[in-house]
């Protein structure tokens, strides 16, 4: 039964076209991992104050002696998500690295840096008014940021990053996003049927590697050549899978930013 199920054109066929699929993925992974430069925000918030009621019932905040009706503590983690060093030179000048209001009711009271991966890049709060806040920044290597901490008024959707990279594209923000249905949609498709066709050329390979122990005395070079090749696949097929459920599910955050951030569950 084994050796009919090996000698299937139909299975090897399915083999085959995993193989493709697999390796095709893979020349798409490699060009998405292309040399690029690329900032990524990660924010997390939290509501001190709404509608003139604090948390705390006998907490009263002001602001250079005006009352606060509303505040919000939002934390960004800004990084280089790229592979290249970002310079200074590589930000757009009308188009700076900064903290920008959306809304006519929301203002920005302060902000600070909470936390930088390496002291060298010399990130510096250089400019800020009721709506902005420019950060300017010697250089970052990949996965080199800051943790940023802004007060403000408002919402905390009302608070966005801004920039754009010469060459580059504008920062990403890997908050949950309700646009990104349809695209979620299609990466959990991915992630199922890669991982169907994963478990089946694992077994697939396991099979072959039995077949190939019952008949080593006979056909050594044969069955040591079937065995190196499927193992080949499933190796491709594992490292494929793997890249693709990090890259849909989980936010690859600098270890160094994380607990500053405060929230343990980056995933997307």
């Amino acid at each position: 039964m084994l050796e009919s199920l090996m000698t299937n054109p139909y299975a090897w066929a399915f083999l085959g076209a995993c193989t493709i699929f697999s390796v095709v993925f893979g020349i798409w992974q490699w060009y998405k991992s292309k040399r690029k430069k690329e900032l990524s925000c990660y924010k997390n918030s939290y509501t001190i104050v709404k509608g003139g009621k604090s948390l705390l019932p006998d907490l009263e905040l002001k602001y250079k002696n005006e009352q606060i009706q509303e505040l919000v503590i939002t934390k960004y983690a800004i990084w280089n998500s790229g592979n290249e060093v970002l310079q200074r030179s590589d930000i757009v000048e009308i188009k700076p690295l900064q903290v920008s209001c959306t809304a006519e009711n929301t203002r920005i009271l302060d902000v600070k840096i909470l936390q930088e991966s390496d002291e060298t890049n010399q990130f510096v709060i250089a400019d800020v008014d009721k709506e902005h806040a420019r950060i300017e920044f010697d250089y970052a290597d990949p996965k080199d940021g800051i943790v940023i901490q802004i007060m403000h008024t408002g919402e905390s959707q009302d608070i966005m990053v801004e920039c754009k990279i010469k060459g580059g594209k504008k920062v990403k923000i890997l908050n949950k996003d309700k646009k990104r249905k349809y695209n979620k949609f299609v990466e959990n498709v991915m992630v199922i049927g890669l991982g169907i066709m994963f478990f089946i050329m694992l077994f697939f390979m396991l099979l072959t590697i039995l077949v190939s122990i019952m008949s080593m005395g006979q056909k050594f070079w044969e069955s040591l050549i079937s065995v190196v090749g499927s193992g080949a696949c499933v190796l491709t097929m594992g490292v494929t899978y793997y890249k693709l459920l990090k890259d849909v599910y989980y936010i690859n955050i600098p270890s160094g930013l994380r607990k500053t951030i405060g929230n343990d569950e980056f995933y997307k």
